[in-house]
């Protein structure tokens, strides 16, 4: 069984001053005809994920505008318009929400320990939702991602799941974490925290973990203790926010393998040409072979190039190519004895893109 996932981060809906609303607009409308053209020539989208930032201040007109242009872009791609799962972003957080207790609430986390962290996020969160001073600046964000069954499955939990069943008794599940829980203006790498509720993920040897979050792991103080259980427990790991798209597959001294894929931007708010308007299809499959379980990932960047007003694949980045193959081991998957369930209806492997290339590293 294969399928199909649109990934994109960082589109920033009400970012626009100083006249750039009409070139934002005509990118975003350009991304649009390509995603069309790609789901015609490769078969259609099971899934739309964005990685974050999907509004600028976290405002609930941001998402109204947001909503309506994901409605056309799932018509475009040929999914249902609820096939789409999205993770907070720092922008998606209304910093004018922050009031001085959850500043404080911020700070005494950031100056404690990963551990002190913890019990603080635990504490705060066998209260009444409405008394979480980590909360109020996601209200907006919580409301849109509602729509889309992306609201977290528990204040306790901040992070939601979603699974396809990839055939010889394996699922994929993607896990979407909350990385913004402290997020305000006093952000900076190794200030945030993922917390071991979100990082913990659940051993069961028939599920492969996707784990999607907005921010790469050194933004977290907890990265020490997160790292150890996403790269043993998971197998892809998207992150936004950094505006800058690369695809990297790690083995590890254990034999542990996963695939980083950093997002890039959609919409970037700075100019220049580091910074580039960016989307990925991504395509998965599983495969056995003698040692045992693959996970196939084919990625297929897609950049804006500037001379030709349109979005195209990113040759320069792939060598000549539109796509560029991994493949990750999963030693320790095993199927299941129990049928998968899920609202997807399953591809067939003819759909698989032929002359794929193998790789494993795309440097940004």
């Amino acid at each position: 069984m294969l399928y199909r996932f649109v990934q994109l981060s960082d589109i920033h809906f009400g970012q626009e001053r100083g006249g750039t609303l009409v070139t934002h607009e005509d990118v975003r409308r350009h991304l649009l005809t390509d995603a069309a053209d790609f789901a015609d020539t490769h078969g259609r989208a099971d899934l739309v994920i964005l990685v974050g930032d999907i509004a600028y201040s976290g405002k609930a007109d941001e998402y109204k505008i947001a909503a309506e242009w994901l409605d056309r872009l799932t018509v475009a791609v040929k999914c249902d318009e609820t096939d789409v799962r999205v993770v907070p972003g720092n922008h998606d957080c209304d910093r004018t929400q922050i009031r001085s207790v959850s500043r404080t609430v911020h700070r005494n986390i950031r100056n404690g320990t990963p551990k002190s962290a913890y019990a603080d996020l635990e504490d705060m969160a066998k209260g009444p939702e409405e008394a979480n001073p980590l909360l109020p600046k996601l209200k907006a964000y919580r409301a849109f991602a509602a729509s889309y069954e992306s609201d977290f499955g528990s204040i306790a939990s901040p992070y939601w799941t979603r699974s396809f069943p990839l055939g010889a008794g394996l699922t994929l599940q993607f896990v979407g974490m909350n990385s913004v829980q402290v997020s305000d203006d006093e952000d900076k790498p190794a200030s945030m925290i993922l917390g071991n509720a979100q990082y913990i993920l659940p051993e069961e040897h028939h599920i492969i973990h996707a784990v999607i979050m907005h921010h790469p792991l050194d933004w977290y103080m907890d990265k020490a203790e997160a790292k150890p259980y996403l790269r043993n427990r998971a197998r892809i790991i998207m992150v936004g926010h950094e505006h800058i798209p690369d695809i990297n597959k790690t083995v590890d001294v254990l034999k542990n393998e996963w695939l980083d894929i950093y997002s890039g931007a959609t919409n970037p708010s700075e100019g220049g040409a580091l910074y580039q308007y960016a989307y990925n299809w991504i395509e998965v499959h599983v495969e056995e072979k003698a040692e045992g379980h693959v996970l196939v990932v084919n990625v297929f960047p897609r950049v804006w190039i500037p001379e030709q007003t349109r979005f195209a694949a990113d040759v320069q980045r792939l060598a000549g190519r539109e796509s560029a193959r991994f493949d990750i081991s999963c030693p320790r998957t095993k199927p299941s004895t129990e049928a998968t369930t899920n609202a997807t209806t399953p591809r067939t492997m003819m759909e698989v893109t032929s002359g794929a290339l193998v790789v494993a590293s795309v440097e940004g």
